[in-house]
């Protein structure tokens, strides 16, 4: 069993995970070696006080200032402080004594035994699986986005829902991470090449499509269970030990516990979220993202179940504008996000005639979807509430992005050949998502949403264009199912209730949800 050294980076709001995350890997991960921890100096002080009881000798703290001389160390925002740690871990290659390198998010905790490699010596990756119902995965546009990326900068295949590799750690075998940044180049220059989606790109990804592309036999897959899971306690004592060895016994691999689920719920919810999720860990599904995602989602629907109807409406609001979104978003994701100077990369399996067919449809579904939404949901509940300058504003803005629709429309129509000739649908596609940009907005920016009137306007509004909305929004997100029913009735609800059965709202509710009544 090969050697591993580790490389942890970690931002200084993590520090205090370190503890719980250094001790799982050292006494669960087989064969683990030395442990680097990349961080900023002034976190020094207090990484050696939290790993006080820890053994100095095989634990090596690196100031990133001296690991990336090159990296300018000015403000640091989500984006770039994702792609520094993103370099970090590619560049660690650097400070391991080993061929293999294990990276390792400061969040993760491994609770059981783990080998990370098999007795033949392949390395053993886990995976995310993937959920058809949801067009990307569960978590969102970004492991689309990542394997769309990947296609273009890697030329490695193309698969929407294929596995998702992003599972906080991973070994990395070093001269292939050397090909690896040699097909990327400079980090900062390739995310500049991208149009922004959500996340640049993901490092566990990129190295992972590369393997299954040039080395598909040098890997296998971990069966064992893990999970993103929430905690809003101490990260110290009793109380935490408690709710990790009841993972621990179901034989969960390792946990994931993200700061950003610690406001959303209780202590005791974190122990219900626990129960839920151990009676269904020998099912497949029931691993990896998906159980958090749909426990927060059934959650925030028990919660909304008595809620009045301004809330319901506020809601209602959000389920169609959100998937307007992430639709366009994926659009863009697959078309319209590799620049190359002032044009963009083409892929040729991208701009096949079914391709393209498939395309058409969903721009003519968003372009009608979008001009129902405005018609019967921003203009009765916005109209009236902002000054006359800003709705007409509001009003060219959707011009702009019906016109841009328009022209996305017409490229196509022309036919693959021409489509890959020209070379412009790239170009349409990302003008549509400036403008929709500049639309959504100044949506948000006005503070205003849909109030307790959108009620008597949907209930009156006609079937066909009622079933064209939902059925659209379904399709890329899940519906919030109470609210929904508050607004139309539950008559009305009734009528559209299938059409939810379709799409992840299916996935995401037991069944008995879409049968709710108001």
């Amino acid at each position: 069993m090969p050697a591993l050294d580790c490389i942890i980076p970690v931002h200084a709001k993590d520090v205090f995970r370190l503890k719980r995350c250094v001790e799982g890997a050292r006494m669960n991960i087989v064969g683990l070696a030395k442990i680097n921890i990349v961080t900023a100096r002034a976190n020094f002080e207090r990484i050696r006080e939290v790993l006080a009881q820890e053994d100095s000798s095989s634990i090596r703290l690196v100031p990133e200032t001296e690991f990336l001389p090159r990296w300018h160390f000015g403000a640091i925002d989500r984006h770039t402080g994702a792609l520094l740690q993103q370099c970090i871990k590619l560049e660690g290659g650097r400070l391991a004594a080993t061929e293999h390198y294990l990276v390792l998010d400061s969040d993760v905790l491994f609770l059981n035994r783990t080998a990370l490699f098999d007795a033949a010596g392949h390395a053993l990756f886990a995976v995310d699986s993937p959920r058809p119902k949801f067009e990307a995965h569960p978590i969102g546009v970004p492991c689309h986005a990542f394997c769309s990326i990947a296609h273009h900068l890697l030329g490695s295949e193309f698969k929407l829902h294929d596995e998702c590799y992003i599972c906080h750690h991973m070994v990395f075998h070093q001269p292939k991470v050397r090909e690896l940044l040699r097909s990327l180049g400079d980090p900062r220059r390739t995310a500049r090449k991208v149009v922004p989606v959500t996340e640049i790109w993901s490092e566990y990804d990129f190295y992972a499509q590369l393997i299954k592309q040039a080395y598909p036999e040098s890997f296998r897959v971990r069966t064992h269970p893990w999970l993103d899971v929430p905690w809003s306690g101490d990260w110290d004592g009793p109380l935490l030990d408690s709710f990790l060895s009841a993972f621990k016994g179901a034989g969960v691999e390792f946990v994931a516990i993200h700061h950003h689920f610690d406001a959303r719920l209780s202590v005791e919810d974190c122990f219900e979220f626990a129960d839920w999720a151990i009676k269904r860990i020998d099912q497949p599904d029931t691993r990896g993202r998906w159980p958090l995602f749909r426990f927060l989602s059934m959650k925030a629907e028990a919660r909304a179940t008595n809620a009045d109807v301004a809330l319901a409406s506020r809601r209602t609001f959000g389920f169609l504008f959100k998937a307007l979104s992430k639709a366009l978003t994926i659009m863009v994701v697959k078309y319209a996000h590799v620049r190359r100077g002032r044009t963009f990369r083409v892929a040729p399996a991208l701009y096949s005639d079914s391709e393209l067919r498939q395309l058409a449809s969903d721009a003519m579904s968003w372009r009608e979807a979008a001009a129902l939404c405005m018609q019967h949901v921003i203009a009765p509940s916005f109209r009236t509430r902002i000054s006359s300058r800003g709705w007409k504003q509001l009003e060219a803005r959707f011009a702009n992005i019906d016109a841009a629709l328009g022209s996305i429309q017409l490229e196509i129509s022309l036919g693959a050949g021409e489509v890959l000739r020209r070379n412009r649908l790239s170009q349409r596609i990302d003008l549509l998502r400036r403008h929709w940009r500049k639309f959504r907005q100044q949506v948000i920016d006005s503070k205003l949403a849909p109030d307790a009137g959108l009620e008597s306007h949907w209930q009156g509004l006609d079937e066909t264009s009622l079933r064209t909305m939902v059925s659209f929004a379904a399709r890329w997100v899940p519906a919030p199912v109470s609210q929904l029913s508050r607004v139309l009735g539950p008559e009305r609800f009734q009528t559209i209730s299938p059409l939810l059965r379709q799409g992840p709202t299916a996935e995401t509710f037991p069944a008995h949800w879409l049968e709710v009544s108001a």
